[in-house]
């Protein structure tokens, strides 16, 4: 429901202004806590940027079982704002009009009190959100009468009364005792949530005292638990306080170590692809894939998994995974960590922003790259490398749990007394790598190659061509990573090729 519309404005405002700033417009209202109750309990509605503002309208709106709405208290900022710049209030809301027609576009102050809504208890102890919205719609106008498109809204709540508090460990979002990857998940489930901040100052890994927010995830997790870093609101920076306390344990929680998955499950599975057999001290990228075609995974927002190995057989510095194209999507949260709790656990996650699915994937769908560097053995010799992967938690936005299996990914390890590659190899190169037009060049191939095919990170063969051919087109492929296998008679050598977007 709109109390103005656009050619009404128009009729009012017949003045023509000079915009020397971009208008915008991004008022705020903070999560208080009031204890003692007060008599009378106001909140203040802040504008932090009020730029180029003609005309406003909106609803705020409040929880009518723990309130009683008293009055509005006006600050002189300006705008001269008064009684009859509000409707009558109605239940659980205060409606709101400013639309002056004598004046141009108002530009106030950074972090300007507008004004103040004031509200009676209706009961000892309580809640209520204070939010942004109600039966008319929110719409703020520049000079030419248009609707700002730089528009940001920030909802806020009132606590009040003796609350009773709730104890936690900072990052411990799940209350579980210790910090690590499966934490990042219910930053995921509840991100962009606010609700009362701590008055804490968080000093270590200790237990703090908090006020419950009225949100809960579905397993009853309450969101002040999730909100790490204690500010009020459910944000990417609450994953700095995981990387801060990462592995910690509270006082007498015993941690079992992960589990293992030797191989595919009957359920979609996590699975390494790419090459099998590598040199020992090169830095590999693999790609992680989960489902394949004939059995997919269902669309989630969150996945945790682990990645297992002899940690004498890997570089732990090395251990690094790049998310991009992940089919969970591109502005993701994420956390990548070698544990010290158990040797040979680098743990991972990634979670979306929107407390929404990815859609399902068709069928393998890229998790990420993983890049590590394996190590020589003591004799210098070929040996097998086994990787690990178990997945230890894939949620949809409703916190469901979603079947995964894990897998057990052996490769090959050429030592450095062994033969690797063939020596005519060594000085062959792509280029441009990656490609964005989709067209590579192979370099320095010897006159003894009989054939090169280009193949998926899966070990499907798209294309063989002769030894003569010197460029390959991968215009129509997708973007991703692919091998170019190079034969020359009975030995072979492979050359990883990225095409980009």
């Amino acid at each position: 429901m709109k109390l103005f519309s656009n050619a009404a404005l128009a009729v009012l405002f017949s003045f023509s202004a000079i915009i020397s700033a971009q208008p915008l417009a991004d008022l705020s209202i903070p999560d208080l806590v009031v204890n003692p109750v007060e008599d009378t309990m106001c909140v203040p509605i802040n504008a932090n940027h009020y730029q180029e503002v003609v005309a406003y309208q909106f609803a705020i709106r409040y929880d009518s079982t723990q309130l009683v709405f008293a009055e509005v208290r006006f600050n002189n900022n300006g705008l001269g704002i008064n009684s009859r710049n509000f409707g009558m209030p109605l239940v659980g809301q205060l409606r709101h009009l400013y639309s002056p027609f004598d004046t141009g576009p108002i530009t106030l102050p950074d972090s300007t009190l507008l004004f103040e809504v004031c509200f009676t208890p209706k009961v000892p102890n309580g809640y209520s959100i204070i939010a942004f919205g109600g039966d008319i719609e929110t719409s703020f106008l520049d000079d030419d009468v248009q609707e700002i498109d730089s528009l940001f809204l920030t909802d806020g709540s009132l606590t009040f009364g003796e609350i009773p508090t709730i104890p936690l460990r900072p990052g411990d979002t799940n209350a579980d005792g210790t910090v690590n990857h499966t934490d990042l998940l219910n930053i995921g489930l509840a991100y962009g949530a606010s609700g009362p901040a701590r008055d804490t100052v968080v000093d270590g890994f200790t237990e703090v005292e908090a006020v419950p927010w009225p949100q809960t995830l579905p397993d009853d997790t309450n969101f002040a638990n999730i909100d790490a870093d204690g500010n009020g609101t459910i944000e990417a920076a609450d994953v700095a306080v995981l990387n801060t306390f990462y592995g910690q344990e509270a006082p007498g929680f015993w941690n079992p170590g992960g589990g293992t998955s030797s191989g595919r499950s009957a359920d979609p599975s996590l699975y390494l692809g790419g090459v099998d057999t590598i040199n020992a001290g090169e830095l590999m990228t693999l790609p992680i894939f989960l489902g394949e075609p004939d059995n997919a995974a269902a669309g989630g927002n969150g996945l945790a998994f682990t990645l297992e190995f002899n940690p004498d057989e890997v570089d732990l510095s090395s251990l690094a995974i790049n998310l991009e194209n992940s089919f969970l999507g591109e502005d993701l949260l994420s956390i990548a960590k070698v544990t010290e709790l158990t040797t040979g656990r680098f743990e991972v996650a990634l979670a979306r922003k929107d407390r929404a699915d990815a859609p399902a994937p068709a069928g393998a769908a890229l998790v990420g790259n993983l890049t590590f560097r394996a190590l020589n053995n003591s004799a210098n010799e070929n040996y097998q490398l086994n990787l690990v992967l178990t997945p230890d938690a894939y949620l949809s936005a409703d916190q469901v749990t979603i079947a995964l299996g894990g897998t057990g990914n052996e490769i090959e390890v050429n030592g450095t007394v062994s033969s690797r590659e063939p020596t005519w190899a060594r000085g062959i190169n792509i280029f441009p790598n990656p490609t964005q037009e989709g067209v590579v060049i192979l370099n320095n191939l010897p006159a003894g190659v009989t054939d090169i095919s280009l193949v998926t990170m899966h070990g499907q063969e798209l294309a063989r061509y002769p030894g003569s051919q010197r460029s390959l087109d991968l215009s129509e492929l997708p973007a991703g990573m692919y091998v170019v296998r190079i034969a020359a008679g009975a030995e072979q050598a492979n050359r990883l090729v990225v095409r980009g977007r």
